[in-house]
């Protein structure tokens, strides 16, 4: 299976003096890129409040003292970025021998309260971690 990581549209260098922030793309699909492309078209705010956080993720090295950053709650290094007031939600992984990589995994758009849903993303976003930590050190390790 190809993996790969990429760039986000619109993160530009200067963004990311403390994190690089990458897509992960699978065979040739990146559910966060894809997400990301269908809120800038269908909820304009949720999408500028998601690169805004995005902005500021690249640029400090510590992110658990960010309100809207989560940390999985099953105890992964997994982590969901929320837009207060907002429905989109963004997950991603820590990545890189110094964790300077933020690895965009996945979305869900928030509808209701439903706890399951969010397991669901969280979950999905656990699979993705470790399918990219399989591809990884088979190829680099």
């Amino acid at each position: 299976m190809n993996l790969k990581l990429v760039d986000i549209p619109g993160i530009e260098p200067a963004d990311q003096t403390g994190h690089k922030i990458k897509a992960l793309v699978v065979g040739e699909k990146s559910d966060a890129l894809s997400a990301l492309a269908d809120w800038k078209q269908s909820s304009r705010e949720d999408f500028k409040t998601m690169m805004r956080k995005l902005r500021v993720i690249g640029g400090v090295r510590d992110l658990l003292p960010l309100p809207w950053v989560k940390r999985d709650k099953a105890g992964e290094p997994v982590y969901e970025i929320s837009a207060p007031g907002k429905n989109a939600r963004l997950f991603f992984f820590l990545a890189g021998d110094d964790a300077s990589v933020v690895v965009c995994t996945n979305a869900y758009w928030k509808t209701s309260s439903s706890r399951a849903q969010q397991d669901k993303a969280f979950a999905e976003a656990r699979r993705l971690r470790e399918l990219f930590l399989l591809h990884w050190s088979g190829t680099n390790g």
